[in-house]
Order: C-alpha cells, then sequence, then structure tokens
C-alpha cells in the first residue's frame, strides 16, 4: 500500500490505553492521520497519535459532538472493553463502516448476552442477575454447584467468586453489598479455556487464530500464557467445533465488518461463549501473537478494508506456527535478578521469538489477580512443536529470575 494515498484520510481511536498503541502507529505508517480520544490526560496512546484529545469517553454526546468536528473516515478498532459501546454509536449515528450500536449491547452486558444466546440455543446454562442492594435477592435460586459470581459490566478477571454451596452464596452476597454494580450468579462450565481471533467482513466470519488458554487457579482464571492450536487431529477437531460456534453465534448476534474476539470453554458436550466482543484481544495477542503466529496483521487488514474495501484486505492465516505468549506470573515473589535475552536463548531448546520484560530488579511481584496485576510485567514468545514442550521451555525461562 502506498502511504501517501492514505494521506486524506482521518482515523478516531476511542480508547487510547497503552494496548492502543499499535494500532494508532500501523494507521500512522500507513499514512492516515489519527485522532485519539480518552478520558485520562496519562493515557499512553494520546501521545501517539497525530492529536490527542483528552475527553470522557462515556460521554457519547460530548462525543458526538467532537466527531462532527473531526468529521473521520473511520473508527479505528482497539481493544477496549465497557465504552466499544461509543464506538458502535458514532459508527451508526456516521453511517461509517464498522459495528454498530445495536449489535454492541449485548457484548458488553453479560446478562442480556446470556439470555439472548439462551434463546437462540446458543447456551444452555441457568444465569441470574443480582442486585446487591437489593434485600430481596438473598433468596433462593435453582441452581446447580458449582456456580460463579462475576460483575455484569466489565472484564479482566475482577471481582470473581466461586461458590460451592448455598452457604458460600449467601457470604458472598453480603460482601456485594459494598459494590454499586450488578452482579450475574450462574453455573460453573468445566472444560478447557480458549480464545478465538477472527474477523467478520462482508457478512463472512474468518477465523484466524485458535489458541489455548493457561490459567491461574479458581475463582480469578486470570490467563497467564497463550498456547497457539497446532495441526494434530485432536486440534482440528476442536478446531472445526469452535469455528462452527463461532459463526452461528457471530451471525446470530449481526456482527459484521469488525474485529472479534472471544473466550471460549470446550468440553466434551458442548462449546461454552463466555464472552464475544467486536473488537481485537490486547494482552500483546493482536499487535504481537497473532502476526508471528498467522502472519495476519489484524489492524493493517482492517485499514485496508476500511479504505479500499474487502478486496484490497484479507484475514486468512498464510500458516499457523506453534508458540507460546507467555506472561511473568511471578506471585509473592521478589526479583533480585532478570536475565537478558542472550541468556535466556542460551537455555532453552526452542527459538525465543520475542522478549519484552518489564520488570526491575528488586521488585515485588504480588498475586496475580486480574489482567491489571501481570500485564505490565511483559511477555515473552517462544516457538516450538508440541504443548508440553513449550510450556516446559517457558517454565525454564520463569527459573531464571531469581
Amino acid at each position: 500500500m502506498n502511504a501517501n494515498s492514505l494521506i486524506n484520510k482521518k482515523a478516531v481511536v476511542i480508547g487510547a490505553s497503552a494496548d492502543s498503541i499499535y494500532a494508532i502507529k500501523t494507521a500512522r505508517d500507513e499514512g492516515v492521520f489519527v485522532y485519539a480520544i480518552d478520558g485520562a490526560p496519562d493515557a499512553e496512546g494520546l501521545k501517539e497519535a497525530d492529536e490527542g484529545i483528552v475527553y470522557d469517553i462515556s460521554d457519547i454526546v460530548g462525543i458526538e459532538k467532537l466527531m462532527k468536528k473531526i468529521n473521520p473516515d473511520f473508527i479505528l478498532v482497539v481493544p477496549v472493553g465497557k465504552y466499544l459501546y461509543t464506538t458502535a454509536y458514532i459508527n451508526q449515528k456516521f453511517g461509517l463502516k464498522g459495528i454498530k450500536k445495536d449489535f454492541t449491547e449485548l457484548s458488553i452486558d453479560k446478562f442480556e448476552f446470556h439470555k439472548f444466546l439462551n434463546k437462540n440455543g446458543l447456551r444452555n446454562i441457568k444465569s441470574y442477575l443480582l442486585k446487591p442492594y437489593d434485600e430481596s435477592m438473598k433468596k433462593f435460586y435453582d441452581i446447580d454447584f458449582p456456580a460463579i459470581i462475576k460483575p455484569r459490566y466489565g472484564s479482566g478477571s475482577r471481582d470473581i467468586f466461586y461458590i460451592e454451596t448455598h452457604k458460600e452464596f449467601y457470604s458472598v452476597f453480603e460482601k456485594l453489598k459494598n459494590f454499586e454494580e450488578d452482579f450475574i450468579f450462574e453455573e460453573f462450565v468445566k472444560g478447557d479455556e480458549y480464545c478465538v481471533d477472527a474477523a467478520k467482513i462482508c457478512g463472512k466470519t474468518q477465523i484466524i487464530l485458535i489458541r489455548k488458554r493457561m490459567l491461574t487457579d479458581l475463582p480469578q482464571r486470570q490467563a497467564v500464557a497463550n498456547i497457539s492450536l497446532g495441526e494434530t487431529e485432536k486440534e482440528k477437531i476442536i478446531k472445526n467445533r469452535i469455528t462452527d460456534k463461532i459463526v452461528r453465534v457471530c451471525d446470530a448476534m449481526g456482527y459484521d465488518d469488525c474485529l472479534i474476539q472471544s473466550d471460549i470453554i470446550v468440553n466434551d458436550d458442548d462449546v461454552f461463549i463466555i464472552e464475544i466482543s467486536p473488537r481485537p484481544s490486547g494482552h500483546y495477542i493482536y499487535d504481537k501473537f497473532v502476526p508471528f503466529v498467522t502472519g495476519v496483521d489484524m489492524t493493517k487488514e482492517y485499514i485496508n478494508y476500511m479504505v479500499f474495501g474487502k478486496e484490497h484486505c484479507s484475514f486468512a492465516p498464510a500458516y499457523t506456527k506453534k508458540a507460546i505468549i507467555k506472561y511473568f506470573d511471578f506471585e509473592n515473589k521478589k526479583i533480585f535478578y532478570i536475565p537478558n535475552k542472550e541468556e535466556v536463548q542460551s537455555n532453552i531448546k526452542y527459538r525465543l521469538v520475542d522478549w519484552n520484560c518489564c520488570i526491575n530488579e528488586n521488585s515485588y511481584m504480588n498475586k496475580v489477580t486480574n489482567g491489571h496485576s501481570i500485564m505490565g510485567r511483559g511477555y515473552f514468545i517462544i516457538e516450538g512443536q508440541e504443548d508440553e514442550k513449550l510450556i516446559s521451555e517457558a517454565a525454564k525461562v520463569l527459573s531464571l529470575f531469581c
């Protein structure tokens, strides 16, 4: 693509956290003038844009006024959670390509999402809405244990409770009185957890990457590593099952002209969609892991589509490499020594593809409870052959710290 051909195009990023930086830089490299908007003056993406604007992105009326002044050609979607609705609203209001608000509300509201999937035969568990500040909600629920209680909105594995008895439920309910938000009480689904990176363009869903997640213990289940699925017969079967379910859910929800991320649990009986959202995955996935493993730069292809149309983009993976992206999941540990990239490579058998350690010597690593508690530490990527060996090599890397 000739960058000069895009010099008159304007894009807006709504939500300029660190996860937005790659998308902003990529668009600018392609010749797009980028405005970034965030309510936090220190949001890292603001200074990477051609123009950073400090403004509350939850204020839809105010954002609409800003858009009238900017008159963007498209909204550049980035990893953002609850306020993805603002992006969708602007797309719909101004007739821009991209996800629309009517199809985004379900992705943000976990309870409405559950009801929609349940109604359409795409989910089969019991789920109840809890309003902790309402004593009438403290009652008997017809639910099979174990169960979980989680916030109705938001992400990052925050404020999740694992419940095994009604007695535990009542105990947790008392704690919820300290939260001024709704929660969901639903059956816990057992199985292996996977994530999907995909795109739906002009009515067609394209799976880019399916990865298996390594998680912390209950209740948070925060990801500490992702491993790309390979081409063994077992992995092919899992891929096919997941692909079929994702396509059906995306079609039912009316997604189109968007990037997609989804968290999934797979067991012998079901492919259970935990959540799905019309945006790329953060945590170094869309910008680092997906391009290396598949050869697909989701952001570049999305820009191509927004500017030139579907004939000028491709989200089909060129290949699928076997690799692991591992985060530094030290818990309750003080780090006195940090190895460099060369030392790490000399101590492992597989190729160290990427190394980004943000830990300082003499830092104390607290317990991993959510994304915020671990992602600032950095990551590394190892390319290899088998899951078990990749996990072993990653553990060997962590053992070099002391």
